[in-house]
């Protein structure tokens, strides 16, 4: 029987295991760290970034809660000169669900220097129940998600090829 099987499959299947590990640990410790602040959801709060840049924002709320964001409207203002920071509202906004909450990409804004800035938001009702709702801004991880997502995809896939090619050529040496 031909051993180069087993030249190929077995250091495939460890380097998927081990790509697959190293991606995994990284796309958790990346999504950690992009979070520069978690607010509730309240008609005005004060935001105080530390860095500039591009900052995404996201909605969170529990899953119990269906589609409490329809009908409210942001607005950013820097409060050293009331200047209003727009946001830029993407097309199709990115939607991912956890075990206990759903998590919304509303859109992105550009900081253009570290400080206070205010958030007011018009549309809320006195009658439902927002204390599960959070406004989230990360710095942009969405492309780095979907990079992960897809490495981790590939990896997997040559660690499972690797074993299923090492396991089909011993059961064939064993039936010889």
């Amino acid at each position: 029987m031909n051993h180069n099987w087993l030249l190929w499959s077995i250091p495939l299947a460890i380097a998927g295991l081990i790509l697959l590990l190293i991606l995994i640990v990284n796309l958790i410790k990346t999504i950690n760290t992009a979070e520069l602040l978690r607010l509730p959801l309240n008609k005005e709060t004060v935001l105080d970034f530390t860095e500039k840049g591009r900052v995404q924002m996201h909605l969170e709320c529990s899953r119990r809660l269906i589609s409490p964001f329809f009908g409210l409207h942001y607005e950013i203002k820097d409060t050293r000169n009331q200047q209003v920071v727009p946001i830029s509202r993407l097309i199709l906004p990115l939607k991912s669900s956890g075990v206990n909450s759903i998590r919304l990409l509303h859109g992105e804004i550009n900081i253009l220097q570290a400080g206070r800035y205010s958030l007011r938001i018009t549309g809320l009702q006195a009658q439902k129940d927002y204390r599960d709702c959070r406004i989230i801004f990360t710095r942009p991880y969405s492309l780095i998600v979907i990079l992960h997502a897809l490495g981790i995809t590939v990896s997997g896939g040559g660690f499972i090829l690797g074993v299923v090619m090492s396991l089909i050529y011993l059961v064939r040496i064993r039936g010889s």
